[in-house]
């Protein structure tokens, strides 16, 4: 079997290229360079191409895990890592976690012009400084009325950054005499979470706040509070 192949000049390829297909195929190799430039264009450093690890590159910058390399400018992807960097990486990368907690008989809540810090957690964001990480934080309490004589009472809870802005929803609950007269102790439990994003480098605080918003027995209230860092959104 014999295969003929036709190699010949396509009709529509001229014989002899004019200035116009000339100036056609100058614009078709430009197009083709500069490809490689656009890829290789980055928005924090420039040895770092779009493309493969350059978005996780800009993740951990953005979490203040790590820096450029001399200057700042480049990111040196091909350096070698020390032990010290590892440990330094790894410092400012893992989530850091706290917790606190008060017992029965628990704090006596106050009015809502005067309310009560049932808890107070101090937590510790990792990290370079001038970033954010995000704290989680996760209150657990239980309102309780040692009477429910002058009851239904209502309690209302809620979370405040270390500046004292209220950053949670109000959590409303309502404590009744359980025992149909005799005024009888009652406890309500309810739980709270919020996610903060705080400066890296930092000694944050949160409090979980609460006050009687109903009825004219004391309550109290006793519980837990915990906070866990970590540098990326879940």
């Amino acid at each position: 079997m014999r295969v003929e192949i036709d190699i010949r000049r396509p009709g529509w390829l001229p014989a002899r290229f004019s200035r116009r297909w000339k100036a056609l195929g100058a614009l078709a190799v430009l197009a083709v360079v500069a490809v490689p430039v656009a890829v290789l264009a980055n928005d924090r450093f420039p040895d770092v191409p779009f493309g493969s690890g350059h978005e996780e590159v800009s993740k951990i910058d953005d979490a203040g895990i790590v820096r450029g390399c001399g200057s700042g400018v480049n990111y040196c992807p091909d350096n070698p890592v020390t032990r010290l960097q590892m440990a330094q990486f790894l410092s400012r990368a893992g989530g850091s976690a706290s917790a606190t907690k008060n017992a029965l008989p628990g704090q006596i809540l106050g009015t809502q012009a005067s309310p009560t810090a049932v808890l107070q957690l101090d937590t510790t964001v990792a990290g370079l400084a001038g970033e954010t990480q995000f704290v989680a934080v996760h209150a657990g309490v239980t309102a309780r009325a040692p009477s429910t004589v002058n009851c239904p009472c209502e309690a209302t809870f809620y979370l405040q950054d270390e500046t004292g802005l209220k950053v949670s929803a109000d959590h409303v609950v309502t404590l009744t005499d359980p025992s149909a007269g005799t005024g009888a102790a009652d406890n309500v439990a309810v739980a709270l979470d919020f996610v903060f994003s705080a400066p890296t480098a930092t000694e944050q605080s949160y409090f979980l706040t609460g006050y009687v918003s109903g009825g004219s027995e004391v309550l109290r209230a006793y519980g837990d509070m915990t906070a866990t860092t970590y540098p990326f959104p879940n």
